[in-house]
């Protein structure tokens, strides 16, 4: 059911939104642009060797942006999977 009340109506829960709102949605274009990349760096290796280890999917899947950022152009040149992720 559909709330009546409209947080825009009251002043002082429009400030907080007019906070919140751009906070909230930076924090999910991080977290999509992460997914994006873990995804990136799972599937392109699978294609390249077959197959990625559970660990190494973990690995990946526990990396930070910089640590991801480093190891994708590591996916052309790699021999395997712990080059690319080491």
């Amino acid at each position: 059911m559909p709330s009546r009340y409209n947080i825009h109506n009251n002043e002082f829960l429009e400030s907080i939104w007019q906070e919140a709102f751009p906070v909230g949605l930076e924090k999910g274009r991080q977290e999509y642009e992460l997914n994006r990349m873990r995804l990136l760096l799972c599937d392109l290796p699978e294609d390249k060797f077959r197959s990625v280890p559970m660990e190494a999917k973990a690995r990946i899947e526990a990396a930070d942006l910089s640590d991801l950022e480093l190891w994708i152009p590591r996916i052309l040149r790699g021999s395997t999977i712990e080059e690319i992720i080491s």
